[in-house]
């Protein structure tokens, strides 16, 4: 008995706003789209999970793709929504993260005659690099919040029922 699942998810980020001053409420930076000193963490615009599994009695495999869209330095992207000179992109040491594709791979067996389960995998598969965004106070000169880090990640586990 085989069965092959498919999984499609997305997230796609309409409006994010920033109101810096509570007295200036008309003053509002939009950060779909942003990453910086004004909207923080990367906002992409979309984000997607896709997932392929295919299950054979107790052997499971799994492929797994993530995407985040690019993302621009919020001082670019207010100055341009407000229709004002800011600074050039060659001002910047990273005006524009572009997009990220991570590919993750995991196994999952069931040991016939036990109530144990051994699984294991890589995430970020073909360890890619986050985007450096050239902030020193950043940390890991990435945001290692909405990126990878830390390049590819083993990891390997048994669960066992009582």
């Amino acid at each position: 008995d085989s069965m092959l699942s498919l999984d499609l998810r997305g997230t796609w980020l309409e409006s994010y706003s920033i109101t810096p001053v509570q007295d200036l409420p008309d003053e509002v930076n939009a950060c779909v789209g942003a990453f910086g000193l004004t909207c923080g963490d990367p906002h992409p615009r979309l984000k997607l999970v896709s997932r392929v599994g295919w299950s054979t009695g107790p052997l499971t495999l799994r492929l797994q793709h993530r995407h985040l869209s690019a993302v621009t330095d919020d001082r670019i992207v207010i100055a341009r929504r407000r229709g004002t000179t800011g600074p050039s992109e060659a001002d910047l040491a990273a005006p524009v993260m572009g997009s990220r594709d991570y590919i993750d791979v995991s196994f999952s067996f069931d040991v016939p005659g036990q109530r144990m389960t051994l699984y294991g995998g890589v995430n970020n598969l073909f360890d890619l690099d986050p985007p450096i965004v050239g902030y020193s106070q950043q940390q890991a000169n990435t945001y290692p919040s909405t990126y990878d880090a830390l390049g590819a990640e083993f990891f390997i586990g048994a669960k066992i029922r009582f």
